[in-house]
């Protein structure tokens, strides 16, 4: 199993997967937040993974694709207030709040938000 943390942007993300041990297995930029490039990340690390990210403007449309992408076995909505590893860190960088999502994810650290299902979320 691996745990992969993603900081998501509205014209890019950026992924980091680490194995049980936490060690770096994989990190990438995935740009305009194409389907093909979360599908290719995935498809690349030849296993399954839990997936975190935070909720944040626009969460709906990553989730939805994710929910659907090939190699993500569970997917976790992380409250962005309740992680303050993230948002106190003096090291505020893209690739550090993507490994820092994944290590949170692998200690079974996140604080989760509720997730309401797909058709209440695409009905408004």
């Amino acid at each position: 199993m691996y745990y992969t943390g993603i900081d998501y942007h509205k014209r890019y993300s950026v992924a980091c997967t680490l194995d049980a041990q936490g060690r770096k297995i994989r990190e990438a930029r995935i740009g305009a937040n194409a389907p093909e490039g979360f599908a290719g990340y995935f498809k690349a690390l030849g296993g399954p993974s839990k997936v975190a990210m935070e909720a944040c403007w626009n969460w709906g449309v990553l989730y939805d694709l994710l929910e659907q992408t090939e190699g993500v076995e569970e997917l976790l909505l992380s409250n962005p207030s309740k992680n303050r590893i993230i948002a106190e860190s003096m090291h505020k960088t893209d690739r550090f709040d993507a490994h820092a999502l994944a290590t949170l994810l692998r200690g079974e650290f996140i604080s989760r938000v509720h997730v309401p299902g797909r058709a209440t979320r695409t009905s408004r």
